[in-house]
């Protein structure tokens, strides 16, 4: 198993578990790149709770941009939240924000609904209802993230 993609309105939700492929990969980046391209606000939601260290290729293509960043925050800016259960590795990652450009703005979560409650703070999702779904859905995600996402043989599952 590796990683559940959604959209629920303005956040991307990305849930992985295991080892994460080039597919799963490719998958989370197009889904991102088209999130970019419709020109609406947005933000990214990643669970990555018991997520395995991704190979070196895989890793180069999660650091790919689709557009300049100035470009991609002169009018809307980003906002991710990421939900890690290894404390090491959100101490190391909230060191390194330091450095990181301004234009994204990184917070890091030990849940789904700590992640979910501080994108809604940002004004994501926009619509009152996808914050509802936003919200349930982390509760589902919180509740059984040792299960693997996809149960039917791995790879990406992409839902809206």
């Amino acid at each position: 198993m590796s990683v559940e993609l959604r959209r629920v309105g303005s956040v991307v939700v990305a849930v992985a578990r295991g080892v994460l492929t080039m597919n799963d990969a490719d998958a989370l980046m197009d889904l991102i790149g088209a999130t970019q391209r419709s020109g609406s606000p947005y933000a990214v939601l990643m669970d990555a709770r018991g997520l395995a260290v991704p190979t070196a290729d895989v890793r180069r293509r999660l650091g790919e941009e689709s557009g300049r960043p100035e470009e991609i925050a002169a009018d809307r800016g980003r906002q991710v939240a990421v939900v890690l259960d290894n404390p090491l590795l959100r101490a190391t990652l909230t060191s390194l924000r330091w450095f990181l450009p301004k234009i994204v703005s990184i917070q890091l979560t030990t849940t789904a609904v700590e992640a979910a409650s501080h994108l809604a703070g940002m004004g994501h999702p926009q619509l009152p209802s996808d914050e509802g779904r936003l919200m349930t859905l982390a509760r589902q995600t919180d509740h059984g993230w040792r299960q693997p996402a996809n149960e039917h043989g791995g790879g990406t599952t992409i839902r809206s």
